[in-house]
């Protein structure tokens, strides 16, 4: 009896690995710019996961296009150092459609644009970006949550008004550092959350650092709703507005060392 119990509970053992191994998604491991193009296109799933090995170079002009039927996309590296997504035009990149729900983007290394469209949750975590221009474009999407943790954003070789800018999002960043130069010529982060007239939206900042090296501002942030910074530090500003914030309704904490 006892083994016929035993026998039938490895049986459900293997069964459930099994069926866990059919459902989930592998990442497609990629070494090559052909490869990240057809990993990109890929139509087998709703669901695509990237695993970037090396240094991809990419030379296209304009923004890759997701394919329409994603829904998720991760793309991931190996490490910092050793995964480097590189686009050598300043206007290539990356365009992620509002068909694309959920956007992961770890452990890899950037000199990229990124452009996204009405997007639901995206996440950088554990990303060094070392240039590129990040527009999150959210003025048609009710939920969204834009996170972006455990990263460095290094200085632009490319003047530009700002390295990321926000429009109706929420907006939560954490052990993150920011650098910026006389490149960026308006400041680091534009955030804009006007809604029917209205501040809307979050932006949640802890335990994060900017520094302009005495040649950039920080943020120009406008209409958010609800505001919380703590444990943060802004430093060698290029000026003395470092920090503008308007029409906010609530600062809930502002726990910041300027």
């Amino acid at each position: 009896m006892f083994s016929v119990v035993r026998i039938f509970l490895i049986y459900i053992l293997y069964f459930n690995l099994a069926i866990k191994s059919i459902y989930a998604e592998k990442f497609i491991d990629v070494t090559t710019e052909n490869q990240f193009k057809d990993a990109l296109s890929k139509k087998t799933s709703d669901e695509i996961k990237i695993n970037i090995k090396n240094n991809i170079i990419v030379n296209d002009i304009e923004k890759l296009n997701i394919n329409s039927s994603i829904s998720k996309i991760t793309i991931k590296g190996e490490s910092l150092s050793k995964s480097k997504l590189t686009f050598t035009h300043q206007n290539g990149g990356l365009y992620f459609d509002k068909n694309i729900q959920e956007i992961n983007i770890l452990d890899i290394t950037l000199i990229s644009s990124m452009l996204f469209n009405n997007n639901e949750n995206i996440k950088f975590e554990n990303v060094i970006i070392d240039d590129g221009s990040y527009i999150f474009n959210m003025t048609s999407t009710k939920e969204n949550n834009v996170t972006i943790t455990n990263s460095r954003i290094n200085p632009p070789e490319i003047k530009k008004s700002f390295l990321m800018e926000f429009y109706q999002s929420n907006l939560y960043i954490d052990h993150t550092q920011f650098y910026g130069n006389k490149n960026l010529l308006k400041g680091v982060i534009l955030m804009r959350n006007e809604k029917e007239f209205l501040a809307s939206g979050k932006f949640h900042l802890t335990n994060t650092l900017f520094s302009g090296g005495y040649e950039t501002k920080f943020l120009d942030v406008n209409s958010v709703k609800e505001i919380r910074f703590s444990n943060s530090e802004m430093k060698e500003s290029f000026g003395k507005n470092e920090l503008y914030i308007k029409k906010f309704i609530l600062i809930i904490s502002l726990l910041l060392k300027i």
